[in-house]
């Protein structure tokens, strides 16, 4: 699939592909009549789920005019050049009227020492008239030259790239790149999850989501990057972080990150309590600030499900019974003359109380 970004509606749409983690599903849409024959015969008999997908950018090598939420290519004869952003999998296509809705996860940073692999999948294509500005989604069947575009390291991949978009003659060169990695518990990488949202049986919609526990901290990389030398008159920009619900998901600090140079920082945020067999919702923001016209940079956001744990929920509602039992039975009639084995009843039902209270809701409290 292609990216051109002349028109300002779709100009991000390159720096949250670089932006976004490994395993994080985007949503690309094109009309028809930019899909080869190829790639509506692949789309159409259900086999595009799970093949690899290909993220390309290209433009004209001559510096662009903006007009009108548009960038206008100057008159002339000008080189097309070709840059590979990254490497994913579709998960669904959803088709609408004559619109073709495709939702792919986000993987490997293609490498861009590999020119020789690339340019070898490029050439029958540019051939055909299957690029664009003819076509912007194809199939390509040299499928050996690809796997040699998923090597080298991702961080370096990811640089590299982002310096070949700050090329002077580039629509990206004063912009502002950076990526999250991430998010890790611990050690320990979370992975998102994916669901199919379906109407009446049929998917409209694959997208991702984190499913975490509460009362929990973690953390993900934040790396960015300039592209290459910038105008003085270009602005600071920063990353601004947020969520939609901070008793849900809150972020530990002021979530606002200098975007440097070259720089990588650490950012962390917590999970909040969560009812009983209930998940707590709330969306995470990335934004690339300050905003302009033209975007500068990424914008991204996040669906968390915040989860309490079924075990805890299931102790802490038996506690619950047990400790409302106990104040009954200890303060009744029935022991009334043992005012001791009373007594003992009654503080063993306000521990378990108390500690059902914990599990439930993270906190000690406890009201009779």
């Amino acid at each position: 699939m292609f990216d051109t970004s002349q028109y300002q509606k779709y100009y991000r749409d390159v720096h949250d592909v670089l932006a976004a983690p490994k395993n994080w599903i985007l949503r690309y849409n094109y009309d028809e009549k930019y899909l080869t024959d190829g790639a509506i015969a692949l789309v159409e008999n259900s086999a595009a789920k799970r093949v690899p997908v290909l993220l390309v950018y290209t433009q004209m090598d001559v510096v662009y005019q903006r007009e009108s939420g548009k960038s206008v290519v100057p008159a002339g004869q000008h080189k097309q050049v070709f840059l590979a952003t990254r490497i994913g999998a579709m998960i669904a296509v959803v088709k609408k009227a004559s619109r073709y809705n495709f939702d792919f996860a986000v993987n490997e940073y293609p490498n861009p020492g590999a020119s020789d692999s690339f340019n070898g999948i490029l050439a029958p294509l540019v051939a055909a008239k299957e690029t664009p500005w003819d076509k912007w989604v194809t199939v390509s069947d040299r499928f050996n030259l690809f796997q040699s575009l998923r090597t080298g390291d991702a961080h370096t991949n990811w640089s590299r790239i982002v310096q070949e978009l700050g090329k002077p003659t580039m629509q990206f060169k004063d912009d502002a790149f950076w990526k999250r990695d991430g998010p890790y518990e611990g050690n320990r990488e979370i992975e998102p999850h994916v669901e199919l949202v379906k109407s009446g049986g049929v998917i409209n919609q694959a997208r991702a989501y984190y499913a975490v526990g509460e009362n929990r901290r973690m953390h993900f990389d934040l790396s960015s990057q300039t592209a290459g030398p910038v105008a003085t008159s270009r602005p600071q920009y920063d990353m601004k972080a947020s969520t939609s619900d901070e008793h849900a998901v809150r972020i530990v600090g002021e979530g606002i990150y200098e975007l440097r140079h070259y720089t990588g920082v650490t950012v962390e945020y917590e999970t909040g309590s969560a009812a009983p067999f209930r998940d707590k919702r709330a969306e995470m923001i990335f934004e690339t600030a300050p905003d302009a016209t033209w975007p500068a940079g990424a914008e991204l956001k996040f669906l968390y499900r915040v989860q309490k744990d079924h075990v805890k929920s299931i102790v802490g509602m038996l506690l619950g019974l047990i400790s409302a039992a106990g104040v009954i039975i200890g303060g009744s009639e029935l022991l009334k003359y043992d005012v001791l084995n009373g007594l003992l009843i009654v503080l063993g039902a306000t521990a378990a109380g108390f500690i059902s209270v914990y599990l439930l809701t993270g906190k000690f409290q406890f009201k009779l």
